[in-house]
């Protein structure tokens, strides 16, 4: 039986190979698109230059959930699994915190952003400049724009997804109609979706396993995407001229530079022809 350390250290594994094979399949298949990934290309139509690289928008929008959920990872989860039963009632209280963190991730737009532009890459579709997560009816996109799209390709990444994503659990936790036992160390959910279904208990095994699935999913595509910005621009790449997308056919060159002094990456994009 794996020790505490050793299943948190496996599932972190387990996270960073899925991920890390996803681009290197993106990078394979599509490299242009791929490439536009990387530099955060997005269409802005209210400016002048409507091909927009290196967006931070969606960065600056997620960054208190992000700080939030990555000072709770390091104060409780240095190296090893959380016992919720070590601290007695703060126990069942960094549960509930966790509870939240998983609700809001399922929730984040810019995540689900990043997910759904990789797994349309990987599928082989052109770069989607104007790619917009809707604000509701996510258990449909998810599980069709991304995690099929995934699943297609053969990746891993789709199959964690669809284990670590619940939402029945995550709209439980949104309406408060849940319950916790902490005796028999589970968590009830009241929802009638989750009743329709017939999986209204969840052990804390079960819920702890989604949620650090989730959270590491989510740090692992930030920390690998800038790791691969990095990369790209430490290469002094540049990719050949290819068409901006299936509707402009006008060509356009990328490369990718690194301040000396700050570090930071910037991505470059030179449209050639009118």
């Amino acid at each position: 039986m794996e020790s505490s350390n050793e299943r948190f250290l496996h599932i972190v594994e387990e996270i960073q190979n899925a991920v890390n094979d996803c681009f290197l399949y993106a990078a394979r298949n599509n490299p242009n698109a791929f490439v536009l990934f990387l530099a955060k290309a997005c269409w802005h139509g209210e400016l002048i230059n409507q091909y927009l690289f290196d967006y931070m928008g969606y960065d600056y929008q997620d960054e208190t959930r992000n700080n939030f959920y990555v000072q709770h990872m390091q104060m409780y989860y240095p190296t090893k699994i959380y016992d919720y039963s070590e601290e007695d009632n703060k126990g069942i209280y960094n549960l509930q915190i966790e509870m939240l963190i998983y609700s809001q991730l399922w929730e984040s737009q810019p995540l689900l952003y990043k997910l759904a532009s990789l797994a349309n890459i990987c599928s082989g579709a052109s770069y989607d400049w104007k790619l917009v997560v809707p604000d509701s009816k996510l258990f449909t996109y998810i599980n069709e724009q991304i995690i099929a799209h995934l699943k297609d390709e053969g990746l891993k990444l789709g199959e964690i997804i669809e284990q670590c994503y619940n939402s029945n659990f995550r709209n439980a936790l949104a309406h408060g109609l849940y319950s916790i036992d902490r005796d028999k160390q589970t968590i009830r959910l009241y929802n009638r979706d989750a009743i329709k279904t017939g999986k209204t208990t969840f052990t804390f095994y079960e819920f702890q396993s989604m949620f650090l699935h989730a959270v590491l999913l989510d740090n692992m595509i930030y920390k690998l995407l800038n790791e691969y910005r990095k990369k790209f621009a430490e290469g002094n790449m540049q990719m050949p001229p290819f068409p901006i997308s299936d509707a402009d056919k006008r060509l356009i060159m990328v490369s990718a530079k690194q301040d000396l002094e700050t570090k930071r990456v910037k991505f470059e994009g030179k449209i050639i022809g009118n």
